[in-house]
């Protein structure tokens, strides 16, 4: 079977679902306004969230043992933090650590590129941020329907 995410190409999933749980994520961006945003909309959606603000490399060690120690369920990684590109930099940094946590890739201006390069990375999604809270609930479906299930990547 060939999957594609958590979610099997040919529509059939032999894993069970994930036990209904509040899913703890954390969202990595440069603003701290999209943080904020991102915090409010999506605890009042149900998750548990922490925020990780990052612009340079130097914050790449702080992040890698903040991901170490807080047990996520899920990462959404702006595409360009600072300094840091997303799609590479950041995602090289959670490999090379060995680190097994699904993320999405999270941008405020939508770019096929880009988004091609998060796929490249082995990003579930990718989403547009909401320029206010209304838009989480849908982002939060999105979410879950990536964390249903164990299916892995091959």
């Amino acid at each position: 079977m060939v999957y594609d995410g958590c979610r099997a190409l040919d529509g059939v999933c032999d894993h069970q679902p994930s036990p209904v749980a509040k899913r703890r994520l954390l969202v990595v961006d440069d603003d701290t306004g999209d943080l904020y945003l991102a915090k409010r909309g999506f605890e009042e959606d149900g998750f548990e969230v922490e925020t990780f603000r990052a612009y340079t490399e130097q914050d790449l060690a702080n992040f890698v043992e903040e991901i170490v120690t807080g047990s996520y369920d899920l990462i959404l990684l702006d595409t360009m933090v600072g300094l840091l590109y997303g799609p590479t930099d950041i995602v090289n940094t959670i490999k090379s650590s060995g680190i097994d946590v699904p993320y999405i890739g999270w941008t405020g201006t939508p770019n096929p590129e880009h988004d091609t390069k998060w796929r490249e990375a082995g990003a579930r999604d990718v989403m547009i941020k909401p320029n206010n809270r209304s838009g989480y609930p849908d982002l939060g479906t999105r979410i879950r329907s990536h964390l249903s299930c164990h299916c892995k990547k091959p």
